[in-house]
């Protein structure tokens, strides 16, 4: 099998297809020339260092390239990824809702919401939530998916065994990790009963089972705390974790800090 080609050859390839310069990208992402000039270095010069997630955004945005794609060939998302892989029929049903027109939608949002329990919710505002969610997603690939390893699966089965997820105990987690994420923002009040009723809101349940689909998790506060604490940053200080992590992390709570 023949090796895939590096992500400097690829938007090489785009350039040259469209007939565009690196100057000429470089103002159209809003990045600065020598920003382009290592991406065309990516995968071929191992001194040229691993471009933010942002500048691939503002990247993929000009040239009108899938984002995912462009993160799954410098290897920040996994080749195997689907973005939201449905069953037949619910392919079928988010298909005929594109096709609607917004009254329609709105109607169908209405009956979604009734049947979830949402009843508080109007379909403007869950299709608003569900924008903001994805603005999320595209700015901090690390709430693209949540996988679950090894450690998490067999933390949750133990700890829901000895019932070691209360939510006082997870509020009490999440809430410790921002404050110390925060602590330089003094308008960012955090406690563990804001943390507990951000999570409970109407809206951010919607933004939670948007951003982990797992049925087995019912609770929101949990559904919190795994987004709160991403792979391999147990036992760590928040400043040792990666700079996108704790960028991320801080977004995320931006969206459930006006709920409370």
């Amino acid at each position: 099998m023949a090796d895939k080609p590096s992500f400097g050859a690829y938007l090489r390839t785009i350039l040259e297809q469209r007939g565009m310069s690196g100057n000429q990208l470089a103002k159209a992402a809003g990045v600065t020339e020598g920003t382009i000039r290592n991406l065309l270095k990516q995968g071929e010069d191992s001194a040229v260092s691993s471009p933010h997630p942002l500048v691939l955004r503002a990247v993929s945005e000009a040239l009108g390239l899938d984002i995912v794609q462009v993160l799954q060939m410098l290897d920040y998302v996994p080749a195997d990824y689907q973005r939201m892989p449905l069953s037949p029929i619910g392919e079928y049903v988010g298909s005929s809702f594109d096709q609607l027109k917004p009254e329609g939608q709105r109607v169908v949002l209405g009956v979604l919401a009734s049947l979830t329990g949402e009843n508080a919710l109007q379909p403007d505002d869950i299709n608003a939530i569900a924008l903001t969610v994805r603005d999320l997603r595209a700015a901090h690939p690390m709430f693209i998916e949540r996988k679950f390893d090894f450690r998490d699966e067999f933390g949750r089965v133990v700890g829901g065994f000895f019932g070691l997820f209360p939510d006082h105990q997870l509020a009490h987690s999440i809430g410790s990790r921002l404050a110390e994420l925060f602590r330089d923002e003094p308008d960012i009040v955090i406690t563990e009963d804001r943390v507990k009723a951000a999570a409970k809101h109407p809206h951010g349940r919607v933004i939670l089972n948007l951003l982990l689909s797992r049925r087995d998790i019912t609770n929101p506060l949990e559904k919190l705390y795994w987004l709160t604490f991403p792979n391999d940053t147990y036992g760590k200080r928040e400043e040792n974790i990666t700079e996108e992590q704790r960028q991320g992390i801080r977004a995320l709570w931006r969206l459930f800090n006006p709920l409370v």
